[in-house]
């Protein structure tokens, strides 16, 4: 299953997470399973002391090791993602925004 994991941390703590990021770090390099896998990101989010991440595993354990890595300096939501075909749903379902434009062109017939 996918997430995106949205963290946030007082800006007095940017020693502490910084830190705890190179301890997972390193635990990742030994452990490669130990923790969800990251599908894209971290991204920080406007200058701010917050941002997110995207995981992925099948394996709450793994999102519970991930989470206890960061805290207490840490406060983190995971939110479930799934992925939306354009194939699987009528081109109704879809905004009729010009700015939105799902491709189809890459799915096969």
């Amino acid at each position: 299953m996918k997430y995106i994991a949205f963290w946030e941390f007082c800006p007095e703590d940017i020693d502490k997470v910084i830190e705890k990021y190179k301890q997972v770090i390193a635990e990742r390099q030994k452990f490669p399973d130990k923790y969800p896998k990251v599908i894209f990101g971290p991204f920080g989010m406007g200058g701010e002391s917050k941002g997110f991440v995207g995981l992925e595993t099948d394996d709450p354990e793994q999102m519970m090791k991930w989470v206890l890595a960061y805290w207490p300096v840490e406060q983190i939501k995971f939110v479930p993602i799934f992925e939306v075909s354009p194939r699987k749903y009528p081109p109704s379902f879809f905004p009729t925004d010009p700015l939105f434009t799902p491709s189809i062109d890459h799915l096969e017939d």
